[in-house]
Parts: C-alpha cells; sequence; structure tokens
C-alpha cells in the first residue's frame, strides 16, 4: 500500500484470503509504520487517515479474535489540520492475542519493547467487551431468589459489588458488566445462562445512530439451525422482519388515525358474472386499475362495526385488468 497519507487508502483484497499467521505478520509490518504502543496505559492502536482502511483493519483484528474499536480524531497535518482514524485495542483479553500474533512481527526496537513490555498479567483490568446490564441483573436477581442468600453473602462469595446488581444500580449511566463478573456469578450460583453469557463470543455494542441509506437491493438467506449470519462482521438475524415491521407499523397507524376505511378496505365482495364467481377486494383508489374501457358500479354496502358508518363498494370493470373495488 503506497501513499499512507491518502484518505481513500484500502487493503488489497488478497489481504482478506491470507491465513491467520500471514495477517498477523502484514499487520505487525503496518503497526511498525503507523501503529503506536502504550504499555503504561494499557493499549495500542493504529492511525491512519482513511476511514475504509481503519474498518479493514479492525476486521482483519477481528479474524484473530482481537476486538478492535474506531475512533475518529483530528490531527495537525501539512497544509491544516486532518480527520483521521485510529483503531483501538485495549483490554488484556485482547492485548494478549495481539502480542501472540502482531507483536512479534513488530521490528522497530522502541515498539518492540514497548509491546513486551505491555502489563498481561491482570485477569479483569479495563475492557469494552461488555455484557448487557438488564440480563445480568435479571439471572442474578432469580439465582439470589433462588438460593435465598442476602446481598452481603453474594458480595463476599462472588467478589462482585451487589449494589450494581440492584435494579437501578448505584450508576444509572452503567450499560453492562465485564466477562470477569458475569462468569465470578455464574460460578458462585451455579448458573448455565450467566455462563453461557459471560463465556460465549458474541460483542454487545451499543446502536450509536441509524442512518438511512436510500432503496438497494436486498437478499435474504436461509441458514440451517442458527437461522443467522454475518454481514460486515455484524450477526444478522431474519432481515425480511425489517419490511414486516414497516408493514407493522404503517398497519398500526391506519387502523388507529382511520379504522373506518381499514376496516372498509377488508371487505370482500362476491360478484356474479356469466355464471362465474369472483372474488372482489377493496383497493386505494391512489392504486386504482381505472383506465380506457373501465366503468363504475355500486356493487354493495359495508358497515363498520366500530363507527357504525356505512361505507359503499365500487368496482371498476376493466375489460383487460378485471374488476377492482373501493
Amino acid at each position: 500500500m503506497r501513499n499512507p497519507g491518502d484518505p481513500h487508502l484500502e487493503m488489497p483484497s488478497a489481504a482478506f484470503g491470507l491465513s491467520n499467521e500471514q495477517i498477523g505478520l502484514l499487520l505487525g509490518r503496518m503497526w511498525d509504520g503507523d501503529g503506536h504502543v502504550n504499555p503504561s496505559d494499557r493499549n495500542t492502536y493504529y492511525a491512519t487517515s482513511s476511514k475504509r482502511l481503519a474498518q479493514q483493519v479492525q476486521h482483519l483484528l477481528l479474524r484473530l479474535g482481537i476486538l478492535g474499536r474506531i475512533r475518529e480524531v483530528s490531527f495537525a497535518y501539512a497544509g491544516g489540520p486532518r480527520v483521521g482514524y485510529q483503531v483501538f485495542v485495549t483490554g488484556v483479553e485482547n492485548l494478549r492475542p495481539l502480542t501472540r500474533w502482531i507483536g512479534v512481527h513488530l521490528v522497530a526496537p522502541a515498539k518492540l519493547e514497548a509491546i513486551r513490555a505491555m502489563p498481561l498479567e491482570a485477569l479483569n483490568g479495563p475492557s469494552k467487551d461488555l455484557v448487557p446490564v438488564g440480563p445480568v441483573r435479571a439471572l442474578a436477581r432469580a439465582a439470589k431468589s433462588r438460593t435465598g442468600e442476602t446481598w452481603g453473602e453474594i458480595e463476599s462469595g462472588a467478589d462482585v459489588s451487589a449494589r450494581d446488581l440492584y435494579p437501578v444500580g448505584t450508576n444509572p449511566a452503567k450499560i453492562g458488566f465485564t466477562r470477569g463478573v458475569v462468569n465470578r456469578l455464574a460460578q458462585y450460583f451455579g448458573d448455565t445462562e450467566l455462563q453461557r453469557l459471560g463465556s460465549n463470543d458474541v460483542l454487545w455494542d451499543r446502536v450509536v445512530s441509524i442512518e438511512p441509506a436510500g432503496e438497494q437491493q436486498t437478499y435474504d438467506l436461509e441458514i440451517a439451525d442458527t437461522h443467522n449470519f454475518v454481514a460486515n462482521d455484524i450477526i444478522v438475524h431474519n432481515s425480511h422482519s425489517v419490511a414486516y415491521s414497516v408493514v407493522a407499523y404503517h398497519t398500526a397507524f391506519l387502523k388507529t388515525h382511520h379504522p373506518c376505511g381499514v376496516h372498509g378496505g377488508a371487505a370482500v365482495v362476491e360478484h356474479r358474472e356469466d355464471g362465474r364467481s369472483h372474488q372482489v377486494h377493496r383497493r386505494s383508489p391512489r392504486n386504482g386499475a381505472r383506465g380506457a374501457g373501465a366503468r363504475c358500479e355500486r356493487i354493495g354496502v359495508a358497515l363498520h362495526g366500530d363507527c357504525g358508518q356505512a361505507h359503499s363498494l365500487r368496482a371498476w370493470r376493466h375489460p383487460q385488468r378485471g374488476t377492482r373495488c373501493h
């Protein structure tokens, strides 16, 4: 990769077909150039002016079992300040595999010395890998009720802060518990659900924003057993449910604000023509089938049970398109 200051710089596609060992070597060489290692703060990061490259580095780190966090920063550059991106790696559970896969390939003496000085012996250091507050508190309180123990006994036996397990806790802004805390609770109570939350490989992250991307062609994959798949490093489940939610929202809105129209629209009228039966469903006039050769007939009246209003049903008959009712 040339011109490291290019904001549109990205990985060659061949990089994503490399083995884990080769990815470690590639990232090690990149860290040698634009990486920073801070053993005193127990973190390291890769810096780039390309958001795309930062996302790709984050993806490759995930291949190695390393969780990276992208941070947008402003930095001094020739010609004025520019926007840059840092792929941060923190937490002992991430720094250990980074040292194993990437740190061994560092060549610059200062960085090699810094990565070797990284404190990795702590079991429960700072971490961004948190399990959401809600399910942990609910399971812990259910286990407490089941065992009949006091909060003081739990705090002493599991080596946790019992106050954080109260319904609102001591910190209303708290968003999660570290896996170390969850696993200690699981071991203390012998609770399989807490153990599953503390030991699975799912990273819980908060949705920061949802931005419209316009209409795009989408696909729904059918996956046996798990019924989910990974897209852009995010676990996706039943993507077609998004379309269903839009329909449900529209239906609820219409039922709330236009109940008569909705129930009138649900009416079904059977019309006989030339001895044959036809089911005629209401169709909105704005989507109607009017056109050359069409004519309108009043074919029935529907009485709405909730508001008591009568709704006249009229059919538009078209020689080619058939019968439509409104």
